[in-house]
């Protein structure tokens, strides 16, 4: 498949659970770059805080699509959709296999399960709740953003099976994206099940920039996944530098890949594929 404008390769930037500091240094940052990216919003907190951090108001994400980024649907609480442990165990394996820092990975892991000892981890969602949190939380967003569509969707803590995947393209979403660590290949791409490389504390702008390298290497298309932002030397060390962003933008602008929103990058790959569009057909 060819990339858009004979692009080499597509580079997608997200930005999940709407944490109000990162969104103000990226949006003024990307501006500049005229680069377009996604934000994934969890409903039930916008305007409130989440983990302790502030999240954006509905004032904020109407900016937001004003400047032509993308508001996608991070479910409504953030709670982590129940799968099978072999599902997990399957989604840990194969994220060391493509990681590039394995060590790395495997602390984050050893970091997790910690928290979920000391309970700081999300709730898990009953199977009965999934459905209204995808859904739902693309109604909210659609009516406080009116006549903004939704198209785009992330899974809580990227946790998804075969029913949230149903469930998701039930809703009327064109697209959805996971944490399984990897690139989107054009000949096999599941547009319901996103792969994506994810900045982790110990990710480094060399790192970065080798994710880039292996998209134009292969014709795939790169989701590169943020939470925290920061520019500020004594913020929490979970957060990604801004001069970090900055640096690893110039080299991906260097070089010849279209950057768009998962809606367009995913809306083209339809086109080109002819699955059509959900958004459309409804």
């Amino acid at each position: 498949m060819q990339w858009k404008d004979g692009a080499k390769a597509t580079l997608t930037l997200c930005f999940d659970d709407g944490f109000k500091r990162a969104y103000e240094l990226t949006r003024d940052l990307l501006s500049k770059y005229g680069i377009h990216a996604t934000y994934f919003v969890p409903t039930a907190y916008v305007g409130k805080k989440f983990h302790s951090f502030s999240v954006v108001s509905w004032r904020d994400l109407r900016q937001c699509i004003d400047a032509r980024m993308e508001v996608g649907s991070h479910s409504m609480t953030h709670c982590e959709y129940t799968t099978s442990v072999a599902n997990k165990i399957c989604r840990v394996l194969s994220n060391l296999r493509a990681e590039e820092s394995k060590l790395g990975y495997v602390k984050y892991i050893v970091s997790q399960l910690g928290k979920m000892t000391m309970g700081g981890v999300d709730l898990k969602c009953p199977d009965h709740q999934v459905e209204s949190e995808i859904t739902l939380s693309k109604q909210i967003i659609e009516s406080e953003l009116s006549p903004y569509r939704v198209s785009s969707f992330a899974y809580p803590k990227g946790s998804f099976n075969d029913k949230s995947k149903r469930l998701v393209m039930k809703a009327g979403y064109s697209s959805a994206r996971t944490t399984l660590v990897g690139l989107n290949n054009p000949g096999t791409i599941d547009l319901y099940a996103l792969k994506c490389n994810v900045w982790r504390h110990y990710t480094t702008l060399s790192a970065m920039n080798k994710w880039v390298d292996r998209a134009l290497d292969s014709g795939s298309w790169l989701i590169e996944l943020f939470h925290l932002v920061t520019d500020a030397p004594d913020c929490t060390p979970e957060a990604c530098a801004l001069d970090q962003i900055r640096a690893h933008l110039d080299y991906a602008t260097d070089n010849s890949m279209w950057i768009d929103t998962q809606h367009n990058v995913a809306s083209y790959v339809r086109q080109v594929t002819g699955q059509g569009d959900p958004l459309t057909r409804k």
